[in-house]
């Protein structure tokens, strides 16, 4: 490979990564907005919204999902942005990952971690891959009973997708597909996609913090 060739994969390995990056942080300010201060009764719902924590796993582990909520009735939820790739362990990789943040016992809180009486795993990918993502991820891994994949609830798998001002989220309407645990909350991203099919944001209503 020429010299030339060398600068201009390097430009674009580099270009590829700020992209993704900075797709993730839009991602995680959507999600902030939408349950800290979105025209709703969900901020009222909320104890805590932490971005890009890093989290004490029950083996000792540190864990890093994009961003975690604490409830006000003592249930949590972790948000991860991902995606797959063709070949298997791809798969297996991010199955083993959501599957310790579904064991987590504790989230973080405004002044320390705080207990949890569970944690949903709402999985993030690009429209691009969410079929594929429900189908390899919840149906042939979660549903499939002689697979050791299993969770004490299948993972929200939502897919993404920027359309010329705004993010648009849909839950995969594949019937095995994981519902967010709301109990009795007044209301609840889950309740949301629903009765609404998808969660609109606008890049210019949330600010974006690193």
């Amino acid at each position: 490979m020429s010299p030339a060739a060398d600068v201009e994969e390097c430009v674009k390995r580099l270009l590829h990564g700020f992209t993704t990056y900075d797709r993730a942080v839009d991602v995680v300010s959507a999600f902030e907005m939408a349950f800290t201060s979105s025209r709703t009764e969900v901020p009222g719902t909320v104890r805590h919204f932490e971005r890009f924590p890093r989290v004490l796993g029950p083996q000792g582990n540190t864990l890093t999902p994009d961003f975690s909520v604490v409830f006000e009735d003592g249930g949590g939820l972790a948000g991860e942005i991902a995606r797959i790739a063709l070949h298997e362990n791809s798969v297996d990789s991010l199955c083993e990952q959501i599957a310790k943040y579904d064991a987590l016992t504790q989230l973080p809180g405004p002044d320390g971690p705080l207990d949890v009486a569970y944690v949903d795993v709402l999985l993030l990918v690009p429209q691009s891959v969410g079929v594929a993502a429900v189908k390899r991820i919840v149906v042939q891994r979660y549903a499939n009973a002689g697979h050791p994949y299993k969770p004490a609830a299948p993972p929200c798998v939502v897919q993404f997708a920027f359309d010329e001002d705004k993010y648009i989220f849909q839950r995969l309407l594949e019937p095995t597909n994981g519902v967010l645990r709301e109990g009795d909350r007044p209301d609840g991203l889950g309740r949301w996609f629903e009765e609404n099919g998808d969660f609109k944001a606008s890049p210019v209503r949330f600010n974006v913090k690193e």
